[in-house]
């Protein structure tokens, strides 16, 4: 019984040194901003050269003298952090950890592409709506979006603990194991 615990304290350990190391990854490197900004422009200006000619250059995509430029904050790479911490800080097989970070990053970025473009769309079409709408998805429904799909994640994979509380939890129960 000692052994499997000390196998499952050490599982968590490294769990969470894995999830510092990612962290830095993210924090000091610009591959994961420059990868997730590919994925989003690219199917972003798809999307506007349906109904107008667009080009990207850069982080810039231009549609009839109109530039939108696409920040860090409209990419979004802290929600991509936040869905990875969420992910390592629960127990799970390799399996269904793979397939929930896949499922929760497709459907983060699905999520934003649309927002993206919706935005961009009101943009171009002059709508008076365009500021507002802007302010309460960068505010607050960018949180929102990560919370949804952290639950539906939740759901499809059947994850029934709660992010670093249930590590806690069980590494303070083992104390009172003898």
């Amino acid at each position: 019984m000692v052994i499997l615990l000390r196998v499952k304290i050490t599982h968590i350990f490294l769990r969470y040194m894995a999830l510092i190391l990612i962290a830095g990854f993210f924090y000091f490197s610009s591959l994961p901003y420059d990868l997730l900004l590919r994925l989003t422009i690219y199917p972003v200006n798809s999307l506007i050269n349906m109904f107008y000619p667009s080009l990207i250059l850069g982080d810039t995509i231009i549609v009839n003298n109109i530039i939108i430029t696409i920040i860090p904050a409209c990419v979004g790479v802290s929600a991509y952090l936040l869905l990875i911490i969420l992910n390592l800080s629960i127990v799970m097989t390799r399996k269904q950890r793979v397939y929930s970070i896949l499922s929760s990053f497709l459907a983060l970025l699905f999520l934003n592409i649309l927002r993206i473009f919706i935005l961009s769309m009101l943009l171009l079409n002059n709508s008076s709506y365009y500021d507002s709408l802007h302010k309460i998805l960068w505010y607050f429904m960018s949180i929102v979006f990560v919370i949804l799909v952290w639950f539906f994640v939740a759901y499809i994979f059947k994850i029934k603990n709660a992010p670093v509380y249930s590590d806690i939890k069980f590494i303070i129960n083992t104390k009172n194991v003898k």
